[in-house]
């Protein structure tokens, strides 16, 4: 991207930097191999009995962190509990009721 403003700098008027949303998914893959999970969780000091309790807790700090986050910046932020929303239909949906720029 650099070198690309840096070619067209001339043509350039300005550069918006963002996202419209921001998707944290997937899978860990250093988990799957023999017992890498177990060890994973050895070296975070969680029982397998808390594990539940321990990943709602990280989500939850996520959440704040990227709530502190934006808004300190002045973005929006809506936490989606279910891979199963439409963004779009939601983004259209929270559009209209909080009235974005």
């Amino acid at each position: 991207m650099k070198r690309f403003l840096q070619t067209y700098d001339e043509s350039i008027e300005g550069v918006v930097h963002g996202f419209d949303r921001l998707i944290l998914k997937g899978h860990i893959m250093h988990f799957y191999p023999s017992n890498n999970f177990y060890y994973f969780l050895a070296q975070e000091n969680v029982q397998l009995k808390d594990f539940k309790t321990y990943v709602t807790r990280v989500t939850e700090d996520i959440k704040a962190h990227i709530k502190e986050i934006t808004s300190q910046t002045g973005c929006y932020f809506e936490y989606l509990r279910t891979t199963k929303i439409s963004k779009e239909l939601q983004y259209n949906y929270s559009f209209k009721m909080v009235r974005l720029p």
